[in-house]
């Protein structure tokens, strides 16, 4: 997917012969998540489960943890996560735009059942 957020300056993503989404992939990114991935790495080895009061551990490779955090508290993880913790660097990004796809992908295919649900003659378990 980096070759296409390189280059395409717009999506538009079509969910049952219908458009669900125009747009550019910032857009998308904004609209689908309202997280930010922390991406910590410490000059010690801290059990992923102590990190979980911080955010959801996304992955834990050795002395490198990114975890998921809602973007209205980034700041305040970030400034706890330094204060105590042993951090050698801390970066913060936006979840990969295959997730915000799948978010859409998702959305709509829900929008889709929820129409099609309790539709004449259909049975409804």
């Amino acid at each position: 997917m980096q070759d296409i957020e390189a280059l395409c300056e717009r999506v538009v993503v079509v969910s049952d012969g219908k458009i669900s989404f125009d747009d550019t992939l910032e857009s998308l990114r904004k609209r689908m998540s309202d997280h930010r991935i922390i991406t910590v790495e410490l000059s010690e080895s801290v059990m992923a489960s102590a990190l979980g009061r911080y955010g959801l551990v996304r992955s834990a490779d050795g002395f490198v943890h990114e975890l998921l955090v809602p973007a209205a508290e980034v700041v305040c993880v970030c400034s706890q996560v330094l204060a105590e913790q042993p951090v050698i660097d801390i970066s913060i990004g936006d979840p990969p735009i295959e997730e915000a796809l799948l978010k859409l992908f998702m959305a709509s295919q829900a929008d889709a059942g929820q129409k099609v649900k309790g539709a004449p003659g259909e049975c409804v378990a």
